[in-house]
């Protein structure tokens, strides 16, 4: 069977398989968590003050993704119904 050019673009665009490296995202994790866990052993959260200064990064931290959340969420509700999508079921698809 010869090799067309429309056989040699389908090949050459078929996905390549995803190959796990170190820097996987659940590899990346693990190495955050145990970097954080020694970071917090060295943190003195008996002292009321700096327990107090945590609590209010932690309280930052949330008001921070909070107001991430409802500005982009703002953002896709502005542009609902002006973009124009495509949308193909796998039924309409045939082979």
């Amino acid at each position: 069977m010869a090799l067309n050019s429309q056989m040699y673009v389908a090949l050459t665009l078929a996905p390549v398989p995803h190959r796990q490296t170190i820097t996987d995202s659940s590899s990346t994790n693990l190495i955050i968590i145990l970097f954080m866990m020694q970071v917090s052993k060295k943190i003195p959260f008996e002292d009321p003050s700096v327990l107090n200064i945590v609590r209010g990064l932690y309280t930052l931290s949330n008001l921070v993704i909070v107001g991430v959340y409802i500005y982009m969420q703002s953002k896709i509700n502005a542009k609902k119904g002006y973009a124009l999508t495509t949308h193909a079921h796998i039924s309409a698809i045939r082979y």
